[in-house]
């Protein structure tokens, strides 16, 4: 995942990069931030036909992002609008 707050359409050198990774537990699409040593916390996905979101972890902002899916970009297929952009990119 890249964060950062531009108005370009793609991550630079200086977005942060963080890394994350997604899984399954009764029924729920579930995240969690990797390498922490600590504040990780695991998280329920919100799924939408276009997207998915989800709350950050406490005591961050009660609301989180919301992903829309991009077919056509094959690079970062997940991403937020705004000016804090985040990129999903699929591990490699």
């Amino acid at each position: 995942m890249y964060l950062e707050f531009t108005d370009a359409a793609m991550p630079s050198d200086r977005a942060q990069k963080m890394t994350w990774e997604y899984f399954h537990r009764d029924q729920k699409v579930m995240g969690r931030r990797v390498g922490l040593a600590f504040g990780a916390c695991d998280f329920e996905l919100s799924l939408r036909s276009d997207g998915f979101s989800f709350r950050w972890c406490p005591p961050l902002d009660a609301s989180g992002p919301s992903f829309v899916y991009d077919p056509s970009d094959p690079q970062y297929p997940f991403k937020t609008h705004g000016p804090q952009k985040i990129w999903l990119k699929a591990n490699e």
